[in-house]
């Protein structure tokens, strides 16, 4: 059992060495699409949230989400969404995810990248974990996602548009 437990740390300890974090800062307007009460305390409801991200990387660009949210006796049961990033040179990230419970103010969940333009193509099937919090019809969030080192490259090396 020692030796388990002494493996098991040095594996995460090498893991979290060679693993690149790309670390994304959102926060925007939420703006309801349209709800079905089915009853009191349980309902869909389709939002969208459009806003602007910063990267630990000095990236910038516009944000776009489309949410789903089913909440039943006051909680969280469900919400999908998908993603949209534009950065400053206008290429694009797509992500979907998923979170499975949480207040309605609050909450993480988890995103895989599904789709890019062809340059940010190594970050495809990145794993990405987030957090957002809502104040009224603000949302802020961050995303941490675990890349390879080619797209580290990638996103360090994002370039400005000439002439903008």
């Amino acid at each position: 059992m020692k030796y388990f437990l002494l493996l098991s740390i040095l594996y995460f300890n090498f893991y979290n060495l060679y693993s690149n974090d790309y670390v994304i800062n959102i926060s925007g307007k939420k703006k309801l699409i349209t709800e079905h009460k089915y009853s009191d305390n349980y309902f869909y409801r389709a939002i969208k949230l459009d806003g602007a991200f910063t990267d630990n990387f000095g990236n910038y660009g516009d944000f776009e989400s489309s949410v789903t949210i089913v909440m039943k006796q006051g909680k969280i049961y469900r919400v999908d969404f998908s993603n949209k990033y534009i950065f400053q040179n206008n290429q694009m990230i797509f992500m979907e995810g998923k979170r499975a419970d949480g207040g309605k103010g609050t909450g993480v969940g988890k995103a895989t990248i599904i789709a890019t333009d062809n340059d940010l193509k190594n970050l495809l099937d990145s794993k990405c974990v987030y957090s957002i919090k809502y104040f009224k019809d603000t949302f802020f969030s961050i995303m941490k996602c675990k890349v390879n080192d080619i797209a580290l490259r990638r996103l360090k090396n994002i370039k400005e548009i000439a002439n903008e």
